[in-house]
C-alpha cells in the first residue's frame, strides 16, 4: 500500500486486531503472531465481524499521499 493513505472512523474499531479491520484477513499473511496465544484477531478472523458487530475490513476511504 505504498503511497496510500487509509482513513477509518475511530468508533467503528474495536480492541481486536487493527490490521484486519482495516486491511481483511490478508494481513495475516506476514503477521508475526500468527497462530500465537498473543493474536488479538482470532475471533474476528472466524466471524470475519468485530465486537461492535461491523463486517470486516471496515469500508473505508483511500487517498494519495
Amino acid at each position: 500500500m505504498e503511497g496510500k493513505m487509509v482513513i477509518v472512523e475511530q468508533s467503528k474499531l474495536s480492541s481486536e486486531c487493527m490490521l484486519i479491520q482495516i486491511f481483511g484477513k490478508r494481513s495475516c499473511e506476514t503477521c508475526e503472531v500468527k497462530g500465537k496465544k498473543d493474536c488479538g484477531g482470532k475471533s474476528i478472523k472466524a466471524t470475519g465481524i468485530n465486537e461492535k458487530g461491523i463486517q470486516v475490513p471496515i469500508n473505508q476511504e483511500e487517498g494519495s499521499q
